[in-house]
This record gives structure tokens, C-alpha cells and sequence, in this order.
């Protein structure tokens, strides 16, 4: 466990900001660019956790410009991937295909060829993936941005098979303390553990494990 929590100090500081990062030199508009050693030592981790296996439907939600679940894929091989979100600015087909042709290169690797991408732009209630297909959603740092979670959660319990989980990680506050998300394009409040539970108790979902503290944010992981 230990080390298993050394490996997400860094993960957690690249995926938890709710902003943006641009510049005119890196090979994607959004998000951080990541290297080979930290794909390795990290998104292994992560993968594993997820327990992601080949020929698994696997759809990440919130996720940017889709650099995540491009790089799990460089480690877990025949995905059918789906990159969600409803930032069109970072997340388009020109977007993803710049993520994958730098992952491809970086990782050795002919990712668009070794697994499928699709991209499902959503709205504030629907995620805009197909129902009842994915054996894994994933959705990190993104919780506390959803407006109408109830909507979310419930459109997301219909997207898994029957036997398929749903892991969540990001910040929770105890009960009746307000702490808002930093960052310009953040500001809102995190939710407790308390509301996230009993929303998901609501949407359908039961709660399989928690990991306590990755780096200071737990991980839920829920099936149907």
C-alpha cells in the first residue's frame, strides 16, 4: 500500500487541477504532457487499479483532451476507448488524434491501431455514451465540478453493464465543512462523502471498495 500510494503523489497534483494548461510549444492545446517514465512508474498503477483488461470498454469521463485514457491504453492493449467530456475547446478529433500521434511516438507504440477511440461530448446532464456498454468508467478530479450530479449519476449507471464498475476519485470534505475548488475556472464547493454515497445509493450503484488516501484523495469503486 505504501508504495502503491507513492506512485499517485504525482498523479494526483497532474489530474486534480481544474484548469487548463496551454502553451504554444507543447504537442497538445490542454492538459500536462507526461513522460515515459512517469506513464511506467504511475499510469501502471492506475491501470492495475482499474483492473483493466484487453478487449475491456472503457470510457473516462471529464477527461480533457483524452491523455489518460490514451495512455492506459499504451499499457493495456485492445481497449474500445471513449474520451467524455463537454470541453469542446480541449477535446475534439484534432485534439485526441494530436494526443495519440505523441503518445505513439513517445511510448513506441501504435496506439489508434492497438486500440479504439470515440469522443462523447456531453451536456451538464448526459454523458452521451452508448447504455449498457463499458466494463470500466473512470472519473477523476470531476465530481465536484458536475452541476446536476443526480442526472450525471444516474445517466452513468446506465452505461454499464450489468456486471461493469464505476471508480471515482476526487476531493471530499467531512461533513458540514465548505471547502471551494481553487483555481479561476474551478470555485465551486467539494461534496462530502456523506452526499457523494447517498447520491450514488440513489443513482442505483453499490458500493464495492474505497482506497482511503491516494495522495490525500480516496477512490470508490461502485458497481450496479
Amino acid at each position: 500500500m505504501k508504495n502503491l500510494l507513492f506512485s499517485f503523489i504525482f498523479l494526483s497534483v497532474l489530474l486534480s487541477s481544474c484548469a487548463s494548461q496551454k502553451g504554444k510549444n507543447k504537442p497538445y492545446a490542454c492538459g500536462r504532457v507526461f513522460t515515459k517514465k512517469e506513464i511506467k512508474e504511475s499510469f501502471a498503477t492506475l491501470a492495475g487499479l482499474l483492473e483493466l483488461k484487453p478487449g475491456d470498454a472503457f470510457a473516462d469521463v471529464g477527461s480533457q483532451n483524452g491523455a489518460v485514457p490514451v495512455m492506459l491504453s499504451s499499457l493495456v492493449d485492445s481497449l474500445e476507448v471513449y474520451v467524455q467530456d463537454i470541453d469542446t475547446a480541449c477535446l475534439s478529433e484534432q485534439e485526441l488524434g494530436k494526443v495519440l500521434a505523441y503518445y505513439s511516438k513517445l511510448t513506441e507504440k501504435p496506439l489508434r491501431e492497438n486500440s479504439s477511440f470515440q469522443i462523447a461530448i456531453g451536456t451538464y446532464t448526459q454523458t452521451n455514451l452508448p447504455a449498457g456498454y463499458f466494463d470500466v468508467i473512470y472519473t477523476n478530479a470531476t465530481y465536484h465540478v458536475i452541476e446536476d450530479k443526480e442526472a450525471v449519476m444516474n445517466d452513468i449507471f446506465t452505461k454499464l453493464k450489468d456486471d461493469g464498475h464505476f471508480f471515482v476519485r476526487d476531493e471530499f470534505v467531512e461533513e458540514g465543512e465548505v471547502k471551494i475548488c481553487p483555481g479561476e475556472d474551478c470555485g465551486v464547493p467539494f461534496a462530502s462523502e456523506k452526499e457523494l454515497l447517498s447520491q450514488m445509493e440513489k443513482s442505483g450503484f453499490k458500493l464495492v471498495q474505497k482506497w482511503d488516501d491516494f495522495s490525500g484523495y480516496p477512490v470508490y469503486k461502485f458497481g450496479k
